[in-house]
């Protein structure tokens, strides 16, 4: 007469699947490490881009001042190597009231990727990417009266 039908799993089967689950997890979340420095790299871009709309909105261009005071920002961000500034309304020729603005940013951006095709010996690789940024308004500025 047999007391037990089934052999029950022990704890080093379920050890074994935990330690599986974590290894896969590890390997997940060094090949999405890059996206974050990508998104965070688009946040700061885009408060930059914002800040500087909002000026011209106001004055119904973009200035060389503030163009390149963009540029410096842009610069002083980490990975990015090269930022161009354009928009379609510079200084003098300012928008209307109403009138579109847009501001284009070029930025070239290096950051590190790992590659894991082998699990066992990742490989870290650095990447230089070219992001363009657009973004328009419309131009809020008064007209003086001469």
């Amino acid at each position: 007469m047999k007391i037990f039908d089934k052999k029950e799993k022990g704890a080093a089967d379920n050890f074994l699947y935990a330690i599986i689950t974590v290894i896969i997890l590890f390997v997940f979340l060094i090949a999405l490490l890059p996206n974050f420095s990508l998104l965070n790299m688009r946040n700061e871009v885009n408060q930059i881009a914002r800040g500087h709309m909002l000026r011209m909105e106001a004055l119904g261009c973009l200035t060389s001042e503030d163009a390149s005071i963009m540029k410096q920002e842009l610069m002083n961000i980490k990975g990015v190597s090269n930022a161009i500034v354009q928009s379609n309304h510079m200084a003098p020729d300012r928008a209307d009231y109403g009138e579109e603005l847009q501001l284009t940013i070029t930025i070239e951006y290096s950051s590190e990727f790992y590659d894991v095709g082998n699990i066992l010996s990742p490989k870290k690789e650095q990447r230089v990417n070219t992001f363009v940024f657009r973004k328009s308004t419309t131009a809020k500025n008064s007209k003086s009266i001469d």
